[in-house]
This record gives C-alpha cells, structure tokens and sequence, in this order.
C-alpha cells in the first residue's frame, strides 16, 4: 500500500523487512512481530490487530480506520478495513478477490491479473492486463494510489480523489458515466468505450487510438508525432 487516504494524515516511511516509521497518532494497534520485522514508532491511537511475519511490509494503516490485518510472507493484505465492511482474499501474486462491501465492488483477481470487475456502484468493467497491483482502491477515500508497469489509468475519479500512475499496456472497457477521469494515456492503450457523461482530459501519444468515443465526452486529446 503506496498511499492510503490524504484525508487519513499518515506519514510512513517504509524499508526491508517490514518498518513502521511513523503511524498516525489516533491509531490504536496491537502488533505481534517475528523475526526481520520492526515497528519503529506505533500511533498510539490506532485499534488495529496485526500479526506479522518475515518479509511483510505495511505501506499505509489507516488513520480512522478499525483493521484487523494478519500478513504473511510475500501476500499482502487478508482483511482491510472492519469499517470498510471488506472482505478481501489474498494470494501470492494474486490480486483482491472481494473488495469493499460497503463500496458495492465484485473484484476478481487472477495471478498476475489486473482488474476484471471493478465497482458494481461506480458501474466500471475495467480489464487490466499482467503484472497489475492495486494499492489502495476506496470509494469515498482520499486516496493517493501508485501502480506499477503495464497498467495504465493515469487519474482515477476525481470524484474518488485518486491520484493513480499507470503505465502502458493498459485498457479501459467502460468507465464509469458519472466519474469525472483525467486519464494519460501512452503507447498501446486503447480506450473502447467511454462514458457518454465522463468529463476526460486524455493525452494520446504515438500508436494510441480511440476506437469509440461516447458522444457526449468533453475530451482535450493531445497527439504527439511519431518521433517524439
């Protein structure tokens, strides 16, 4: 987890084997740690339950939130947010496989697989292609969310408040009507169907098309010539 929730007021600074630099102060936690696994400065007001084992990085706890976590080696989160009403399922190299009740979302991972439903509520079918990880997804969180190669949302629902950076090889199959998206796009990505009411500022660059465009889309597209 890059970033989870401006609005949470966290600062962490994360290294090998599993730091906690700085959690919020209103967060109250009870950690148990093995071996290779320190937790430099606790919040103290945090109400969080988290066992840890070797090798298991936190990258944001929640600020507000009441988590029950339990990590192992090389998996990442088993259960998000009690207040999130989350059930989440994790494998190694496995994405989520139910994430956020109260969000309404059917996510079904798949080994090295991104996205494939995507927020029943945010009415999204977003297909995302190998090597595709997400930090953080939250409806109404202040999210600031990074992803990493061969995915490709730049922003992700200014009315969600994420800040997301994908790269290439990514495609989106229907966004949300009624999100208002700011989406970069490069190389080898190919929007298929937008929403007729989403507001999108998308910058194309070379070997990059638009296969339909809804009618109603305020879009600004910036082409760059093939040598750029």
């Amino acid at each position: 987890i890059r970033h989870l929730a401006k609005s949470l007021h966290l600062e962490v600074e994360f290294r090998p084997i599993t730091r906690i630099r700085h959690l919020a102060k209103s967060l109250h936690l009870e950690v148990e740690f093995r071996p290779n696994t320190g937790i430099r400065h606790l919040a103290k007001s945090l109400h969080l339950e988290v066992e840890f084992r070797p090798i298991t990085r936190i990258r944001h706890l929640a600020k507000s939130l009441h988590l029950e976590v339990e990590f192992r080696p090389i998996t990442r989160i088993r259960h998000l947010a009690k207040s999130l009403h989350l059930e989440v399922e994790f494998r190694p190299n496995t994405g989520i496989r139910h994430l956020a009740k109260s969000l309404h979302l059917e996510v079904e991972f798949r080994p090295n697989t991104g996205i494939r439903h995507l927020a029943k509520s945010l009415h999204l079918e977003v297909e995302f292609r190998p090597i595709t990880r997400i930090r953080h997804l939250a409806k109404s969180l202040h999210l600031e969310v990074e992803f990493r190669p061969n995915t490709g949302i730049r922003h992700l629902a200014k009315s969600l408040h994420l800040e997301v950076e994908f790269r290439p090889i990514t495609r989106i199959r229907h966004l949300a009507k009624s999100l208002h998206l700011e989406v970069e796009f490069r190389p080898i990505t190919r929007i298929r169907h937008l929403a007729k009411s989403l507001h999108l500022e998308v910058e194309f660059r070379p070997i990059t098309g638009i296969r339909h465009l809804a009618k109603s889309l305020h879009l600004e597209a910036y082409f760059l010539p093939m040598a750029c």
